[in-house]
């Protein structure tokens, strides 16, 4: 099944004196098209290329003005809320925001129309004091609840950026994944989740069952070990740009061995690509031998 072709985030910052500017700054600064013809010199060889590719070129997400992408770097919640505007234009909107909600963005906030329209389609919310902290970054288990939240199993559109040769490309259907995890042998968000990684007792409780439809929609990538989901970490922008890969539809823009998959999913894979070879052993689970981690 075909969807709708990925997008993806890039933040910027620009110095301006003392005061950085932001990536909606940076835009008026830097020609769009410039920044869609050139691939940053930092983005060949990246683990997700084609992905921060496409991000690029949807200019979702804009190069730095010296040419660099820096996909290493954390992204504050401020930039994540500026992409998913980008990457999520049309989505319903689904609460009220008034003009004060948030004490740390008033109305001359260069984000604020960003955090508004994240908040109001249910992807972003804010915290307790009435804070958005939007120069705080954006934790890597804060991108997938965002994700999850806003998404709410929408499907993605048919695209020509999709690719065929997909083995499992996102569910597209909220409603089907609860069923999914009330089978006997999911076990629940608990079981799935423990067995996935290694640090799964560090996701709290409450964003269990969020996390666990995320990865049984494949909307969940973690480099470069996936059995590793480091949720307190910041999320860089490479992060984000997988993930909004893979919740755009282009699920064939990140390399299939750094997404989240579910016991269902690999051995489904395994079938699949060993039917092309003309063997078929059920009970093996080939898992890829994985780069270390960028030091």
């Amino acid at each position: 099944m075909r969807y709708q072709a990925a997008i993806a985030v890039l933040s910027t910052t620009l110095t301006l004196g003392t005061m950085p500017m932001t990536p909606a700054q940076v835009s008026a600064v830097e020609s769009p098209v410039t920044n869609r013809q050139v691939t940053p010199a930092d983005v060949r060889g990246y683990w997700a290329e084609q992905c921060l590719q496409q991000m690029i070129h949807q200019d979702i997400i804009k190069p730095f003005p010296d040419g660099t992408f820096r996909p290493y770097l954390a992204m504050n919640r401020g930039e994540f809320a500026d992409a998913l505007r980008r990457a999520f234009p049309e989505m319903p909107l689904v609460r009220v925001y008034d003009g004060d909600e948030f004490v740390d963005v008033p109305e001359n906030y260069w984000a604020w129309l960003d955090i508004q329209y994240a908040y109001r389609t249910n992807f972003m919310s804010g915290y307790p004091d009435r804070s958005f902290q939007p120069t705080e970054p954006i934790s890597r288990l804060e991108v997938i609840l965002a994700i999850a939240s806003g998404l709410e199993g929408t499907p993605p559109a048919p695209s020509e950026f999709a690719f065929p040769d997909v083995v499992n490309p996102p569910l597209g259907s909220g409603a089907l994944a609860p069923s999914l995890l009330n089978k006997p042998e999911f076990g629940g968000p608990e079981a799935l989740l423990a067995g996935l990684f290694v640090d799964a007792a560090a996701i709290p409780p409450y964003a269990r069952p969020a996390v666990a439809i995320a990865v049984e929609q494949n909307l969940v990538v973690s480099f470069p070990y996936p059995v590793v989901l480091r949720p307190d970490e910041p999320a860089t922008r490479g992060d984000v740009a997988a993930a909004f890969c893979q919740a755009t539809g282009s699920p064939g823009l990140v390399p299939p061995a750094y997404v989240v998959r579910s016991q269902s999913s690999r051995l489904n894979d395994f079938r699949l690509n060993n039917a092309r070879f003309g063997i078929f052993r059920p009970d093996i689970i080939l898992i890829p031998e994985l780069p270390s981690p960028p030091r």
